[in-house]
This record gives structure tokens, C-alpha cells and sequence, in this order.
């Protein structure tokens, strides 16, 4: 029975195969652990830092035009990591 090399392409999408999903799960849980390690930010903080009002950043963030809250229990709360990005990004 002839034994059959494998091409180089053939062993790139074998590979990728296997890592591509591995590599989805990583950034799955690497945004996972931002929420655990970030410090937030209260909506009065946010609010003096953009220099907004609250309807006004309410506004922003239900257009998406700003980042959108996370939910703390009954709170909002703001990852200061998306807020300084943002910042940076205006």
C-alpha cells in the first residue's frame, strides 16, 4: 500500500484547525477576566471625566456612540479600561 505524503497546505489547515477554536476560546476568556481584573468607574466618575451630563452620556451609550455599562447588581458601572480607550479614541 503506497504511503501518502501530506502537502505543506495540508498540514497548515490541519493546524489551523486545531488552534483557530483554541485561540477563540482564549480571547472568550480573555475578555471574561478583563470584567474581574478592570476597576469600574461610577456614572457620576464617567460623567466628569467625558465632562457630560448623565442624560447626556445615556444618550451616548444607548447610540453606541460611547461604552455601555455593565450591570453590578442593580448598578451601573463602567470598565475604566473601555472609558480610557474611548478617550483616547475621540
Amino acid at each position: 500500500m503506497p504511503i501518502e505524503i501530506a502537502t505543506k497546505e495540508d498540514i497548515k489547515e490541519a493546524v489551523m484547525g486545531v488552534v483557530q477554536p483554541l485561540l477563540q476560546k482564549i480571547e472568550e476568556l480573555n475578555k471574561k477576566l478583563e470584567y474581574v481584573t478592570d476597576e469600574y468607574f461610577t456614572e457620576e466618575e464617567v460623567c466628569k471625566i467625558l465632562k457630560v451630563s448623565g442624560s447626556t452620556l445615556r444618550r451616548l451609550y444607548k447610540k453606541g456612540k460611547a461604552p455601555a455599562p455593565r450591570k453590578i447588581g442593580i448598578q451601573n458601572r463602567w470598565l475604566k479600561s473601555e472609558i480610557l480607550n474611548y478617550l483616547h479614541s475621540e
